[in-house]
């Protein structure tokens, strides 16, 4: 009997969550959760609501090298659709932006990009991984793996195809990583 009441409690026991941020931060921040949740005696129920403005991962890290290999590019972008860990019936991608956090109502106001409509979602817990807002060519500024491979191609191309020299402007870690990625 006790079993059953302990079931019934955590069954009763669904806490909503919203990350803001789908980069490294907000979708280690769901994996991690998702695993503890999973792992103990008796699993806590989660519904994973996860916003970024793109349709996809972006490996922010490996810029310079997307930026002068078409081949490397196709990999450094992953359609959230492509993160098998989190392909679960209690985990809800949405691109768009959180306009608002309401902390006293528990409650995010989201701006969806494809059917342009607000809502509202609540939560219990939420968690702002948004990083930096980096602009071009430091890291794509498209929304979609698709319009990211066009916009990659394309600078790719240029510089590639260059019969003049290009100039690397910065000798910081991301400027001598991609002068060396030109020049291979």
């Amino acid at each position: 009997m006790t079993a059953d009441i302990m079931n019934a409690g955590v069954a009763a026991s669904q806490y909503r969550v919203v990350i803001a941020g789908g980069c490294y931060a907000g979708l280690s921040a769901a994996i991690r959760l998702l695993d503890k949740c999973d792992a103990i005696d008796f699993p806590i129920s989660v519904d994973i609501t996860i916003v970024d403005e793109r349709d996809g991962y972006y490996h922010i890290i490996g810029s310079p090298l997307a930026m002068a290999s078409k081949e490397y590019a196709e990999k450094a972008w992953v359609e959230y659709k492509g993160v098998k860990r989190l392909q679960r019936p209690n985990v809800t991608f949405v691109q768009g932006s959180v306009t608002n956090v309401d902390c006293e109502n528990k409650t995010a106001t989201i701006s969806e990009h494809k059917t342009q409509k607000t809502r509202v979602e609540s939560y219990d817990f939420f968690i702002a991984a948004t990083g930096l807002r980096r602009t071009w060519p430091v890291v794509p500024q498209a929304l979609t793996r698709e319009t990211y491979l066009q916009e990659v191609g394309a600078h790719c191309d240029r510089v590639l195809n260059s019969t003049t020299p290009v100039l690397v402007v910065g000798g910081g870690a991301v400027g001598i990583e991609m002068a060396a990625e030109l020049t291979w």
